[in-house]
């Protein structure tokens, strides 16, 4: 079975990765980025562009509920200005 790939954009947190910001473009995650700033959360100042590897929608919901994160790879990171 081919492996399939999901793109995503995240803004890591400065406490727990469970309340990092995800999105679809890196334009939308840099928007969340600021907004969640004006609230008062701690986030790093950079966009990374993920990759997640899964072979069907049940491996790729395992993968986002589990703590392993095997088939995730990081791509790029950018900094937010």
């Amino acid at each position: 079975m081919k492996l399939k790939t999901l793109t995503y954009w995240k803004v890591q947190s400065s406490d727990s990765d469970c309340y990092s910001l995800r999105a679809k473009s890196k334009k939308e995650a840099i928007a969340k980025y600021h907004e969640a700033i004006k609230e008062g959360c701690r986030y790093h100042a950079e966009v990374i562009k993920i990759e997640s590897y899964y072979y069907d929608m049940f491996d790729l919901l395992d993968s986002c509920l589990s703590e392993a994160r095997g088939y995730e790879k990081k791509i790029k990171t950018y900094k937010i200005n």
